[in-house]
C-alpha cells in the first residue's frame, strides 16, 4: 500500500491469513521501512469477535469488554 500523499512509509502485507470461520479470525502481518533505515518494522493486524480473542492476549485492558462491544454496537448501527 502506497501513501498517495505525505510523507508516510508504504506499508507492504507480508503474510495474509484470510477470515477462517473455524477460527473466527483473520489477520494479516505487514511491514515498514522509515526513510534512511533498511531494517523493517512488522505489524500484526487481527480482526475478530472480541470474545474469541481475549483468551488469546497476554495482558487484557482493564476497560476490553466495555470498548471492544462499544465499538461493535457502533459498527453494527454504522453498516446495517
Amino acid at each position: 500500500m502506497i501513501p498517495k500523499r505525505g510523507k508516510l512509509p508504504a506499508m507492504k502485507i507480508f503474510q495474509r491469513f484470510h477470515f477462517s470461520s473455524a477460527v473466527k479470525r483473520m489477520s494479516v502481518i505487514a511491514g515498514y521501512s522509515t526513510p534512511g533505515s533498511s531494517e523493517t518494522q512488522f505489524l500484526a493486524c487481527v480482526k475478530g469477535a472480541p470474545e474469541v480473542l481475549e483468551p488469546m492476549f497476554e495482558k487484557v485492558p482493564n476497560n476490553y469488554e466495555h470498548v471492544s462491544f462499544t465499538k461493535i454496537k457502533f459498527f453494527h448501527i454504522l453498516f446495517q
